[in-house]
């Protein structure tokens, strides 16, 4: 799914278009990552890792996207990067 976000995205046209499209599903496919990246390397090198490395691992890997989904789609609002820019303008 995330793939057909991309390729889609990719065919627009305009250089414009394909920014505005990446930055609207940008959200969504860090959260992707961020729940198949760990996920992935777990699985894939299980065998190296010790079997409570294992389980803690993939118990973060399951907790993570849970608890980073609001933080990160609360960043997108206008309120909040307005607030960010003002903090880093005042130091």
């Amino acid at each position: 799914m995330d793939l057909c976000i991309g390729l889609a995205a990719m065919i627009l046209l305009q250089i414009v278009e394909r920014l505005k499209a990446l930055k609207t599903c940008t959200s969504h496919l860090s959260l992707v990552a961020i729940y198949f990246l760990p996920a992935l390397f777990i699985f894939t090198f299980g065998s190296t890792i010790l079997p409570n490395a294992r389980t803690i691992s993939l118990s973060l890997a399951t907790v993570m996207p849970l608890t980073l989904n609001p933080i990160i789609y609360g960043l997108q609002t206008q309120e909040i990067k307005e607030s960010f820019q003002n903090m880093a303008n005042k130091t």
